[in-house]
């Protein structure tokens, strides 16, 4: 039997990732090291190899999820209508549409969804649901309806506004 001695920071390192590694091993273990992605690999090789402080330990799965873009505002400059704001949270591409996820602010609401657009950023459609738990039944709960007459100023502030800012 071999020993192995690590730092109390490469400790701390495995303490507090353990169960995302042991999901890994898992994977090995069933399926073979070559069902890792190349970011999962990245990953176990950068534990593997970390001798440093933590502070230093660059874990690329962080990498890959962060987006500069997050927490960008947007807002609309209509003369004489209410102000619209969208707060971008995140992305996602799927084969024929992009997704982007976050918050609208109107009119003292927040709403949470989705603007969808085709690979070439044209707007396709959105979707917004109050985001608050504890609402009135009788009160709408989704941005069209809130925003009723304003339809065509929401379309034309996420289609020349938001997506182009935000690709």
């Amino acid at each position: 039997m071999r020993k192995i001695i690590i730092t109390e920071n490469q400790l701390r390192l495995l303490l507090e990732n353990q169960e995302y590694i042991d999901s890994l091993l898992d994977k090995i273990g069933t399926k073979g090291i070559e069902s890792l992605t190349p970011s999962e690999k990245k990953y176990l090789d950068g534990l593997s190899s970390h001798e440093g402080h933590m502070d230093d330990y660059d874990d690329p799965n962080y990498k890959d999820d962060y987006d500069e873009r997050r927490g960008e505002k947007i807002t609309s400059s209509f003369p004489n209508l209410p102000q619209i704001q969208f707060v971008f949270d995140y992305e996602e591409r799927e084969e024929d549409e992009i997704l982007l996820y976050g918050s609208v602010y109107f009119q003292g609401n927040e709403y949470i969804g989705v603007i969808v657009t085709n690979k070439n950023g044209n707007l396709i459609g959105f979707d917004f649901q109050i985001a608050e738990l504890n609402y009135d039944e009788s009160e709408t709960t989704n941005l069209l309806d809130d925003a009723e007459g304003l339809e065509h100023e929401l379309s034309g502030f996420f289609e020349d506004d938001v997506i182009p800012t935000l690709m």
